[in-house]
C-alpha cells in the first residue's frame, strides 16, 4: 500500500512537471511586429478642413489645372497645392486645400471641382488667398463607391477613416495567429491601408 502511495505520488509530480514545461514552452512563442490601429473622423470633421491652408511641400504630383495666373496641382489622395505663376520664372506655391481621396479637378470661373473619394467638392476660389468648400455633391463618382459603406445620409453619424497610428507590439504566437488576416478584427498586421472614406449614398442635400 505504501509502495502504491509513493508510485502515485511521483506520477502526479511527473504529470505536473510536464504540464508545467508544456505551458512554458507555449508561453515562450513570442512575435513582435507592427500594428496599426485606424483614426476616423465624422465626415462633418473631415469636410470642416476641406478648405485652403498654409502652403505644403510638393511631395507627389498628380492632374493639374491651369487658370489665369494660377496653377492647381493635385496631390493624390491628400489634396490640391494652388501655385501663383504669374511670374513664371518664380511660381510661388500660395496654398494648400485639404481634399482626402483626391484624384482629378477642374476649374470654370471663380469655381473649383475636385473629387473626394465618390464625392464633388465646389470650392469657391475667388480669392486664393482663401478658398473654402461652398457645396458638396454625394456618391457622384460611383466606380469610386468601393470606398464607403453605410447607407446614412447624416455626415455626423459617418466615419471616415483618415490615417493609421502605427505601434511595434509583442504578443504570443497564438494571438499573433488569430489576428492574422482577420478583417473583423481591430488591427491591421504589417502594413496600412490608404486612408478611406465611409460609405455615403445620400443626395447631396446637407
Amino acid at each position: 500500500m505504501k509502495k502504491q502511495l509513493q508510485f502515485l505520488v511521483k506520477l502526479s509530480l511527473v504529470v505536473a512537471g510536464i504540464l508545467f514545461f508544456t505551458g512554458c514552452f507555449k508561453d515562450s512563442c513570442l512575435k513582435t511586429y507592427t500594428i496599426y490601429r485606424p483614426v476616423y473622423k465624422s465626415l462633418s470633421e473631415v469636410r470642416a478642413n476641406m478648405k485652403g491652408f498654409t502652403p505644403e511641400i510638393i511631395r507627389q504630383t498628380g492632374k493639374l489645372f491651369t487658370e489665369g495666373n494660377y496653377i492647381f496641382l493635385s496631390e493624390p489622395e491628400k489634396g490640391i497645392h494652388v501655385i501663383d505663376n504669374s511670374n513664371p520664372s518664380n511660381p510661388k506655391n500660395i496654398s494648400f486645400i485639404a481634399v482626402p481621396g483626391n484624384e482629378d479637378l477642374a476649374v470654370r470661373g471663380n469655381y473649383l471641382y475636385a473629387d473626394s473619394y465618390s464625392d464633388m467638392v465646389v470650392f469657391d476660389i475667388s480669392n486664393p488667398s482663401q478658398i473654402f468648400a461652398k457645396k458638396f455633391l454625394n456618391n457622384v463618382f460611383t466606380d469610386r463607391n468601393t470606398y464607403y459603406y453605410g447607407g446614412s445620409t447624416n455626415p455626423d453619424s459617418i466615419r471616415v477613416l483618415v490615417d493609421y497610428i502605427a505601434k511595434d507590439t509583442t504578443t504570443s504566437c497564438e494571438i499573433y495567429s488569430s489576428w492574422y488576416g482577420c478583417s473583423s478584427c481591430p488591427v491591421t498586421l504589417g502594413f496600412a491601408l490608404a486612408p478611406v472614406a465611409s460609405k455615403n449614398n445620400g443626395n447631396g442635400n446637407y
